[in-house]
């Protein structure tokens, strides 16, 4: 009896040795993989609804401010006492010192006047340390008669830049006009997404701020301007700027209509018809896709799922039509841009779903955009989870977002591996 429990005892004792060996070469895998422990995101309010006695904040934006001494985190979104569009509807301004987790008391840099105030893109220029601000505003542009309390989204692009962080900004200057030539003339232009740095040759870069525009319903006019996405294109860092493209896409819903068509033609055959419809492209984001900065890929939200994609070999002169991707949306904005630390990465923060803003995933694509890996889903309990836009400093990234548009403003916090 003794002899067998103790060949039982050392059996039991090997065994479990030998668990616990395969137990930390499993647990050593992970962690060298990354896999084995993620950071969980730390989120952080931004700006409160209610700390400003506003009603909505939405579109926000968020750069890093880089020097030698430290790193500044800034946040602008569109905000006002009342609803979307509201005459109030200003730019509102914050900034963070220690990683997104305090920010400043928010306040306005870019006051409505009469018309609301839509889109800000923050944008750092390291060569100059200049921070730039890009916004739409709306005016008495549109030909058709709008109710008073609610303005078109959109007006004419403008910018506002500032040599010190965001404490005192320049006077406004008008990049792309309403009434500009060609394509672009008589709609209203509206930003979104951040600007993308592409080309990059020794000292000479391109410098491409996504937009679209759209023209006032029911209204017709002789230029043929029709709604489409382009880009603002600038290759001497920002002193001037030249739209391009009018992306859009035409898409062909078959139907039957066999009563009518019977009726007159052929009453033993089904005919099958086509009818033209247009899916109106907005709030593009853009970023490079091979090597050189020259080709690039520009996604769009579409009004539905999924979303739109077109393509750029000639650093943002011309674009391919759009074509729907496999990435699903639920009709909200999504933010792609090129991964700092890894070349020929891409990153995403969109919503991974066909219905509802709800949740939050920050995506990565090693070719090409063509398929995407989820790095991390954002939840902090909130109802929903709007318009995302994020900055990467080193490995770390730092995406805002509305939570909802009646709350305010957050910022969530991730460790990328």
């Amino acid at each position: 009896f003794m002899m067998r429990s103790d060949i039982a005892f050392k059996a039991h004792t090997a065994v479990t040795v030998w668990h616990g060996l395969l137990l930390g070469v499993y647990m050593s895998t992970l962690c060298r993989h990354g896999s084995a422990h993620k950071e969980k995101p730390s989120y952080f309010w931004a700006l409160k609804n209610s700390d400003q006695e506003l009603a909505y904040s939405h579109m926000s934006t968020i750069e890093s401010v880089r020097s030698e001494n430290s790193n500044i985190l800034a946040m602008a979104c569109q905000a006002s006492k009342g609803k979307e569009g509201s005459p109030d509807q200003s730019v509102w301004f914050t900034r963070s010192d220690d990683g997104g987790k305090k920010w400043s008391k928010a306040r306005v840099i870019v006051p409505a006047k009469g018309y609301a105030v839509w889109g800000p893109v923050l944008q750092f220029d390291d060569a100059s340390k200049t921070l730039f601000l890009y916004y739409s505003e709306s005016g008495d542009f549109s030909p058709i008669p709008l109710p008073p309390e609610k303005h078109m989204v959109g007006g004419e692009i403008r910018v506002i830049s500032s040599q010190d962080g965001g404490d005192s900004w320049s006077s406004p200057r008008t990049i792309l006009p309403y009434n500009a030539s060609g394509v672009y003339f008589g709609a209203a232009k509206v930003t979104a997404n951040k600007v993308a740095t592409v080309g990059i040759t020794g000292n000479h870069s391109t410098w491409l701020l996504p937009f679209w525009q759209e023209v006032p319903k029911n209204y017709v006019n002789s230029s043929n301007t029709s709604n489409c996405a382009g880009v603002l294109s600038s290759i001497d860092r920002g002193q001037t700027w030249t739209p391009h493209g009018c992306v859009a896409n035409h898409c062909t819903v078959a139907y039957t209509n066999v009563q009518m068509y019977c009726s007159h033609w052929l009453p033993t055959f089904i005919t099958l018809c086509a009818w033209q419809c247009t899916v109106d492209l907005i709030e593009a984001s853009v970023a490079p896709i091979s090597t050189d900065g020259t080709q690039l890929l520009m996604i769009y939200r579409s009004g539905g799922s999924p979303l739109y994609s077109s393509t750029s070999r000639d650093t943002g002169v011309s674009w391919t039509d759009a074509l729907p991707t496999d990435i699903p949306n639920p009709n909200s904005k999504a933010f792609m841009f090129a991964r700092s630390d890894q070349q020929d990465a891409l990153l995403l923060a969109y919503n991974p779903t066909t219905h509802g803003r709800k949740p939050l995933a920050l995506a990565q694509s090693v070719d090409q955009g063509k398929t995407w890996q989820t790095l991390v889903t954002f939840d902090d309990g909130s109802k929903e989870y709007e318009y995302p836009t994020t900055v990467q400093v080193n490995r770390t990234t730092y995406t805002s977002y509305s939570a909802p548009t009646s709350k305010g403003i957050k910022v969530a916090v991730y460790n990328l591996e």
